[in-house]
């Protein structure tokens, strides 16, 4: 069985991009799940010179994410793509897989999160890495757990939906 997410010294130095998930962000504060991603992409914007950052999520998410990444001294913007149009996961991976092709990425998210969008990743036909962000996440909160179930119906309904758009003409 493959694991749910990989330590970040076992993904191939060769791959470039990094899908950063958005997570909750209000009157511009971002919420601790946010910040365990973005601290592991800061990780990898420092140890890995090719490594090119996708923010992805709402604005109020995209705004806050590229800041905190500005504010920690991430100064090459050309190395930081932002995806204002990443609404949920579903969205995040379809316009990444617009983005990049058939080209293997990493993916941030928080643990209780992995799953689906590694589902969703694997539905879409991307090649993604799960990287492992423990190491920055404190406590996961009940409701997030609750959420993350119903989150998982919702996922199936896009993914036929996106199949049914593909393959079945009007």
């Amino acid at each position: 069985m493959q694991r749910r997410y990989l330590p970040l010294s076992t993904i191939p130095e060769k791959i470039k991009y990094c899908l950063v998930l958005g997570a909750v962000v209000r009157n511009g504060i971002i919420s601790p799940i946010l910040v365990s991603r973005l601290n592991m992409a800061l990780k990898i914007y420092n140890t890995r010179q090719r490594s090119i950052l996708i923010l992805s999520g709402d604005i109020d998410d995209t705004n806050a994410m590229f800041k905190f990444l500005k504010d920690n001294n991430c100064q090459d913007e050309s190395r930081i793509i932002i995806d204002c149009m990443g609404k949920n996961t579903f969205m995040s991976l379809k316009n990444m897989r617009d983005l990049i092709g058939k080209d293997e990425f990493m993916v941030l998210t928080s643990t209780f999160h992995m799953s689906r969008t590694m589902f969703i990743a694997k539905a879409l036909n991307l090649n993604a890495y799960p990287v492992d962000v423990t190491e920055f996440e404190s406590k996961v909160n009940r409701r997030y757990v609750i959420r993350e179930n119903l989150a998982k119906i919702k996922a199936c309904f896009l993914i036929v939906s996106d199949w049914c758009e593909r393959n079945i003409k009007k």
